[in-house]
């Protein structure tokens, strides 16, 4: 078989470097990768085959097991974030609809207040003006003292008048009251939209910051992987040797 392989002076056919290139000890090292290869399948299906029937877990089922495992409690982990995540917006949210409804309540005192006024003030316009009316109709009636009459009419009529008037600014209070709680809503509006604003951010950078631990865990694994399948292979190795 190694007939061809004899070395002939002034050449250097029988270094290592010139043996490994030979055809014939790369078929030999090929058969020898392929045996390997054939032992170690063969050996792991008798092992798997002996672990069914004893209801033992291999090696490898173990190693599957402790991978499903992990990435369960990583999901289990980033769920929980999640929901830490979710109950902080929650509770902001809370607040601040706590503060639109203690808003709008003012705003709703001021306008129940100010209706009251306004309803106080008509009844006394009211008053005035029926007052006004027996007045003039007295007046009517006694021609000759309409003239002394007529100035406690006359006063009455300014009376009235200025009861108008502080009618007219209780509506213009009224008004202003309407567009303070505008105003109140308007910026509850605008702290709702920069609490979503900010929510959005804590988001990304959640986000962000849950991919580069779920990556980080991931990478672990996958090493210690890398270094149990190395270990194995020399396990098998050295068995193969004895």
């Amino acid at each position: 078989m190694f007939k061809g392989l004899k070395k002939k002076r002034g050449s250097n056919s029988g270094t290592p470097a010139t043996l490994l290139e030979h055809p014939m000890i790369q078929d030999v090292l090929q058969k020898a990768a392929h045996i390997k290869s054939d032992l170690r399948d063969q050996i792991d299906e008798r092992v798997s085959n002996l672990a069914k029937r004893l209801k033992l877990a291999t090696r490898g089922e173990v190693k599957l097991l402790k991978r499903q495992v992990r990435e369960l409690e990583n999901q289990v982990a980033n769920l929980e974030h999640q929901l830490t995540h979710e109950r902080t917006r929650a509770d902001k949210a809370d607040d601040a609809l706590a503060d639109t409804a203690r808003q709008a309540k003012k705003a709703q005192d001021a306008l129940t207040a100010g209706e009251g006024q306004l309803k106080a003030l008509v009844t006394e316009v009211g008053q005035l003006k029926a007052a006004a009316s027996v007045a003039d109709k007295a007046a009517a009636k006694t021609p000759a003292a309409a003239p002394v009459a007529k100035a406690p009419a006359d006063k009455t009529d300014d009376k009235a008048d200025d009861k108008a008037a502080k009618t007219d600014k209780a509506d213009d209070k009224a008004a202003k009251s309407d567009k303070a709680d505008d105003k109140a809503d308007d910026k509850a509006d605008d702290k709702a939209a920069k609490a979503a604003k900010t929510d959005k951010a804590d988001d990304k950078a959640d986000d962000k910051e849950a991919k580069s631990t779920a990556s980080r865990k991931a990478s672990r694994p996958k090493k210690k992987a890398a270094d149990g399948a190395d270990t194995d292979e020399d396990e098998d190795e050295e068995a193969t040797l004895l």
